[in-house]
């Protein structure tokens, strides 16, 4: 069993270390743009005298990570061979991963800045 998933592995390397490359880029660059990014918004929050920006800046710093992680996802899914309905279920399902997120957040906020006000 192990000799057999070795040899197979031998023979396709290349179509699982494209997507988990592609995977492991899109990751690092998640890191580094939010690195960037939360800079600025945190200078933001400074200027900014309103008080639901440290809010806002607090409630998407986690998931705008996330997000890029679904993004790696998406990319390897579609750098990997799969069968058009493995790559349309795959591509399915991040989305809609994404979506649930993004619903998330948003309730996540506008409850902190309803509890503001």
């Amino acid at each position: 069993m192990n000799s057999g998933m070795t040899e197979w592995l031998v023979e396709n390397w290349l179509s699982v270390a494209i997507p988990v490359i592609a995977f492991l880029a899109t990751y690092i660059v998640g890191i580094w743009a939010r690195r960037v990014a939360y800079r600025a918004f945190d200078r933001w929050v400074t200027r900014l005298r309103w008080e639901g920006s440290k809010i806002v800046v607090d409630t998407t710093r986690a998931p705008f990570l996330h997000w890029f992680l679904l993004l790696g996802v998406y990319i390897a899914i579609h750098t990997a061979p799969l069968s058009p309905e493995g790559t349309l279920l795959g591509s399915r399902i991040v989305a809609s991963l994404f979506i649930f997120s993004l619903v998330w957040v948003s309730v996540s906020l506008g409850e902190k800045i309803i509890r503001l006000y």
